[in-house]
């Protein structure tokens, strides 16, 4: 009966990652303020999955969108055979994951031993030390979840550095306005979540 209905509507709207049945005002919201509350109160009930997820999302996009739009491209001019590499796109999600889990705790150490604000400390911090260790921590995984652990010396030594640097142009371009961003769900899910950057911004949002 309505009862039970009514119940059930109850039950479901306690978790963020239940469907619920949306009332008529509910329907009138555009569907993308809709997909960013749900991505609050994602964040404000489970922040760890919720983060660990986003990540591995924007991880595997970023990764097909390199081998289809570029590696393919690129395969096709040099006459090369190209087919995707569903292995490397699984080892992107797996790293994308624990990458997650990582900036989240990482985010917690920053406002507990810089406090809240300081962003231009923040940014420092992020950019030496926490670069330093996401970088050789990513293609160290790269390399041994691929069956090639003896690469990780010679890989760390070519890439990790120039890897850094260019994720230091790259916020440096775009810095300033990165730092206004701090409102709303969709700063923290382009900012936060590793897929389709190379630096680790954090933001006090």
């Amino acid at each position: 009966g309505s009862s039970g209905h009514r119940a059930i509507a109850t039950v479901n709207s306690s978790s963020p990652f239940c469907v619920m049945a949306l009332s008529k005002e509910e329907r009138s919201v555009p569907l993308w303020r809709r997909i960013l509350g749900f991505y609050e109160k994602s964040l404000e009930h489970k922040p760890i999955l919720t983060k660990s997820l986003t990540s591995a999302t924007l991880s595997v996009l970023s990764n097909v969108i390199a081998q289809v739009g570029f590696e393919r491209g690129a395969a096709l001019r040099a006459g090369r055979v190209w087919s995707f590499a569903f292995g490397e796109t699984l080892r992107f999600g797996t790293w994308g994951a624990i990458a997650g889990v990582l900036v989240h705790h990482w985010h917690k150490l920053l406002e507990r031993y810089v406090g809240s604000g300081k962003m231009m400390i923040k940014l420092a911090v992020d950019q030496t030390l926490f670069a330093l260790f996401m970088t050789s921590a990513f293609f160290s995984f790269m390399a041994a979840a691929d069956g090639r652990p003896g690469d990780i010396p010679r890989t760390l030594a070519t890439k990790a550095i120039p890897t850094i640097f260019a994720g230091w142009k790259l916020w440096a371009c775009g810095g300033a306005h990165q730092l206004s961003l701090c409102a709303g769900a969709f700063p923290r899910l382009v900012l936060e979540h590793g897929g389709l950057r190379v630096g680790h911004l954090p933001v006090d949002c």
